[in-house]
């Protein structure tokens, strides 16, 4: 599940998340500033609402309870069909499905990704540009993923249904 934690501390609106490469650059055009010290992004409390929106459009949740309807999704890649990310993550539904860490390294699930059927994902490409990649056919099923963004996946992309709720 994507862990969203928004909270007042010590004069600052405090953003606990994982990782999704689109959110640094959202939180740069708030203001917010990354705290390495305690992994966390600090953002003027002003900014509250739209700090929320921010996680809510990228993870499909902003933490609050109100928002923790959690689906699964499944994802059917056919023969041809291609995920792939250039040195780093393949993200689906705000949410890492595979992760390479060099050209030879292999891929990794995400966490709460499963293979129902088919291949898993691999490392490719140079030494310098390498690749995760994730080639059909597959089946494999996304857990604990938020409605809301589950919802939007499912309208965007081709082969992703919501199987039931977690």
């Amino acid at each position: 599940m994507t862990q969203i934690d928004i909270e007042a501390h010590e004069g600052y609106l405090v953003v606990t998340s994982p990782y999704h490469p689109q959110f640094p650059s959202g939180a740069r055009r708030l203001g917010g500033r990354w705290d390495a010290a305690t992994r966390t992004w600090r953002f003027d409390p002003r900014d509250e609402h739209r700090v929320r929106d921010l996680c809510s459009r990228i993870y499909g949740t902003d933490g609050s309870p109100a928002a923790a309807e959690l689906v699964t999704l499944r994802v059917r890649l056919d023969r041809g069909s291609v995920l792939r990310a250039a040195c780093g993550s393949i993200f689906l539904a705000g949410r890492c499905v595979a992760r390479a860490y060099g050209r030879d390294s292999g891929a990794r699930l995400g966490p709460g990704v499963v293979v129902i059927d088919g291949s898993s994902p691999r490392s490719g490409g140079s030494m310098k540009n390498w690749v995760t990649i994730w080639a059909g056919p597959a089946t494999f099923e996304v857990r604990d993923v938020p409605r809301q963004i589950a919802e939007t996946c499912v309208a965007e992309r081709d082969g992703v249904e919501i199987v039931g709720a977690d």
